[in-house]
């Protein structure tokens, strides 16, 4: 029981410091958008390299959303 209570109490963390993070990327001038869908996860890959040398690029993930093989580039821009 106690194993399940610190399991929760962890997911539950970590949810909360998902949002706050998320709060924080708004509050200071940051927004996602999707810059390319449909990639493979080789494409999408070499795609994250060249988008992360931008300086107005806070961070970027290749997304597999639908679980179907197919990715999308997700970057954190500045508004």
């Amino acid at each position: 029981m106690r194993l399940k209570k610190i399991a929760t109490t962890l997911v539950l963390c970590a949810a909360g410091v998902s949002v706050l993070g998320a709060g924080n990327a708004l509050a200071e001038g940051w927004h996602n958008e999707v810059w390319a869908k449909n990639l493979t996860q080789e494409e999408c890959s070499k795609r994250l390299a060249e988008v992360n040398e931008n300086p107005n690029v806070g961070g970027a993930m290749c997304d597999d959303w639908n679980d179907d093989g197919k990715y999308q580039l997700v970057v954190s821009v500045r508004n």
